[in-house]
């Protein structure tokens, strides 16, 4: 009878470890926050733990993942194996420019100084700067932006952003213009609009709006422009 009772404890002991070898999780990051998930998980399901912790600010549906070490996007209801302390990154999908709205909250002489102090509670240095861009004079917010994603992934760039026209409201409508320094070599995903001079610096203009991203974005703001910002960095 002691050999029975020890011989139904060992089996248990087993079936209590390899439950806990099939649900096993790891620590990850996605967009810098971390989470943990299964060694095994569907893409998707990693999309909506990190939407739960605050790591993305739209709706999952507009979401990919991909590994920061590695290309190629992660979609849907893909199984992947996780390795612990990986990190991701959690990019808008592809979206058509549309028209913006005009029904914004914040009033135009104050859309400069809401975009630094939500990109200073991000965790960015930034400073407003004035010049004469590609789409006449602007305010400019600027702050440095190590990339997360692409052929320019790791470097360290001066990055502006701000709105197109002076009719507009934020957050209701995001900026519309980025400013790179220095100035990149070339753009892969459409033209650039010359080489602009502010602020001691030279800066190349990109127009890159969200588009239907941001009419589908839950939180409209900066920490949903920065999904964006990675996005635009993986194309060019």
């Amino acid at each position: 009878m002691a050999n029975d009772t020890a011989s139904n404890s060992d089996v248990r002991s087993v079936a209590r470890r390899d439950e806990s070898q099939r649900v096993r999780r790891v620590p990850i990051k996605v967009n810098g926050v971390e989470i943990e998930v299964s060694e095994e998980v569907r893409v998707q399901e990693l999309i909506e733990m990190a939407s739960d912790k605050g790591a993305i600010a739209g709706s999952v549906d507009e979401y990919v993942v991909e590994r920061v070490t590695e290309d190629g996007e992660l979609r849907g209801e893909e199984t992947i194996r996780i390795r612990e302390r990986e990190e991701f990154l959690a990019v808008p999908v592809e979206a058509t420019p549309v028209a913006s709205s005009a029904s914004g909250e914040i009033r135009m002489n104050r859309i400069d100084e809401q975009i630094k102090s939500e990109l200073e509670d991000l965790g960015y240095a930034a400073d407003i700067e004035e010049g004469d861009t590609a789409a006449g004079r602007q305010h400019i917010v600027t702050f440095d932006y190590r990339v997360p994603t692409g052929r320019f992934k790791g470097k360290t760039f001066s990055v502006g952003v701000s709105t197109q026209c002076e009719a507009v409201g934020y957050p209701e409508t995001p900026p519309h213009w980025i400013f790179v320094s220095p100035p990149l070599p070339d753009t892969r995903d459409g033209a650039s609009h010359g080489i602009n001079a502010f602020g001691k610096k030279r800066w190349t203009a990109l127009s890159r709006p969200p588009g239907q991203f941001w009419d589908r974005v839950q939180k409209k703001g900066m920490r949903a422009y920065m999904d964006h910002m990675a996005r635009v960095w993986k194309r060019i």
